[in-house]
């Protein structure tokens, strides 16, 4: 029974995290070429044709035809594969890492991974749709940001919502920590942009006070930490490439991203990791 349940869930979640994400790519494509949201057939970009539902299956469609329009044979994106193919093993992590404890303050631990499967919990579950919710938009930032290097506000207004009703699914980070994780990143880079202009983009401080209120003040700084870190290194590897110039602007949202969900899934694990370092041997 336990192996049936195991093989199920894992099938089940892959397949909602990758259906999910395949949807995402579409939307992203939508707006940033300026595309009615939510209307019109989905087409290939090189010959118009519209697709069939066969040609749309997340992951299996891509490997069927072999990343090529059946009509015209041209070479489709590989960005829709590898993002519905992320969306997926995110999916499955999150619920081995959630599956047991809804806390983003708790270590990260996979053991009883099927509790919410054996012993099924409306409360437990309402907390997994949480944290994916947060995880589709922070996919969606990412997707539009690196194409438009535009945050739009409504996506900020959205992340803000889910993070307060984190609050209430997601227990663990006290509230205080909550309130002040929504101005302790932001805050300082909101000075920082009015002293330089254009040293942030106002999407981008958003987007930290807006998730910054879901992960705590502790898990917020640690976010911001990675996202400049990885960041600053893709701007270096850019500029000694030669690819941007200096004083050119690159989307900093992608990043910011990655921070997030680096500090949502195991952001406990590596802030007790950096304080074990300062402890006298």
């Amino acid at each position: 029974m336990k192996l049936f349940l195991t093989i199920f869930t894992g099938i089940a979640l892959f397949i909602i995290g990758a259906t999910t994400f395949s949807f995402i790519n579409i939307f992203a494509d939508r707006y940033a070429e300026k595309l009615p949201l939510m209307k019109g057939a989905i087409t290939c970009p090189n010959c118009g044709r519209e697709k069939k539902f066969y040609e749309m299956i997340p992951i299996l469609s891509f490997l069927f035809f072999w990343g090529e329009c059946k009509h015209c044979g041209v070479k489709l994106s590989r960005r829709g594969f590898c993002n519905e193919l992320i969306g997926g093993l995110i999916a499955e992590l999150l619920f081995f890492r959630f599956g047991e404890t809804m806390s983003l303050a708790t270590p990260c631990r996979f053991s009883t991974v099927l509790d919410i499967s054996l012993d099924f919990s409306f409360y437990k579950l309402l907390g997994l749709l949480t944290v994916f919710a947060m995880f589709a938009m922070l996919d969606l930032v990412l997707l539009v940001d690196a194409r438009t290097m535009e945050i739009p506000n409504i996506f900020n207004y959205i992340i803000f919502g889910i993070s307060v009703f984190s609050m209430l699914t997601m227990p663990g980070i006290g509230w205080l920590s909550h309130l002040i994780g929504f101005v302790c990143t932001s805050l300082p880079l909101f000075l920082i942009t009015l002293a330089i202009p254009g040293a942030f983009g106002g999407g981008d401080i958003r987007l930290l006070a807006a998730t910054g209120l879901m992960l705590g003040w502790k898990l917020a700084v640690l976010a911001l930490f990675i996202g400049i870190v990885t960041g600053g290194l893709y701007g270096l590897f850019m500029l000694v490439t030669k690819k941007l110039k200096r004083g050119d602007h690159f989307p900093f949202g992608p990043y910011l991203c990655f921070g997030v969900g680096i500090a949502a899934v195991a952001g406990t694990d590596i802030i007790n990791w950096y304080l074990s370092l300062a402890k006298p041997a």
